[in-house]
């Protein structure tokens, strides 16, 4: 099984390395990818601390929703734990990385990989910039999920025939809206970086789906300690609001 699943890994890698060098816009937007992207990912926490504690489009609704004023706040937390959400993968992706040692494409198979970028020759396995990403993705993602369990309702026609279906509650949409738009962009980050860093030849596939799983798990490890790190969230928001930085 593990034969068969590497064969598939090095199969993979040459089907998306072979092209690399051969497509100059496409080599520049991977190139782009695999190493700026990530550079990229305080802009949509950015925006998400802004809108929930700044500018928000429902911020005025919040006195008449509960859960809409408790999303609000929950949005200013998102934004802290995500970034201790990566480093709980970065640690995650340090610890792997001393116990399964794999040379990069370039070192194994010199001949055959397209390198499009200079790397340093370290382990490839598993993939930092992936596992940061994922990280990100995963908590707006929980933030997404969230914030559609509020603005979420089963209704009913009068009609007893009709079926139920889901509406989105009055004041929600542009918080809903907003939520999904930035989980969207994470997800379209982490596949862009995941696929740079194949194409440019400096990443198996492996290495990307182990640094995903790893910032899946930050990710999730973060967000879940919320109750936890409550005591110290609370304080440093508002603290965060009377600099008027929320």
């Amino acid at each position: 099984m593990i034969s068969g699943l590497l064969r598939d890994n090095w199969i993979l890698f040459e089907d998306i390395n072979g092209n690399a060098g051969h497509h100059g816009l496409l080599d520049h937007v991977m190139i782009f990818g695999a190493q700026d992207v990530v550079f990229l990912l305080p802009l949509p926490l950015l925006a998400l601390w802004v809108a929930a504690a700044r500018w928000s489009p429902w911020r005025g609704a919040a006195a008449d929703h509960p859960w809409l004023a408790y999303d609000r706040a929950l949005g200013q937390r998102i934004v802290v734990l995500t970034c201790l959400g990566v480093v709980f993968a970065v640690a995650l992706n340090y610890i792997i990385s001393h116990l399964i040692m794999e040379p990069r494409p370039f070192i194994s198979h010199p001949t055959v990989d397209h390198l499009l970028i200079a790397h340093a020759a370290d382990n490839s396995f598993p993939s930092d910039h992936t596992a940061v990403v994922s990280a990100v993705a995963t908590a707006l993602g929980l933030y997404f999920l969230f914030v559609a369990s509020s603005a979420l309702s089963l209704g009913r026609a009068t009609d007893p025939g009709t079926s139920v279906a889901l509406k989105v509650r009055r004041g929600f949409a542009p918080e809903l809206l907003f939520a999904g738009t930035l989980f969207a962009l994470a997800l379209i980050a982490v596949a862009w970086v995941g696929l740079g860093r194949v194409y440019t030849g400096v990443h198996y596939p492996l290495d990307i789906a182990g640094g995903a799983l790893d910032g899946l798990v930050g990710g999730l490890i973060a967000v879940a300690l919320r109750p936890l790190a409550e005591p110290v969230l609370a304080p440093a928001i508002r603290l965060a609001e009377r600099l008027h930085l929320a």
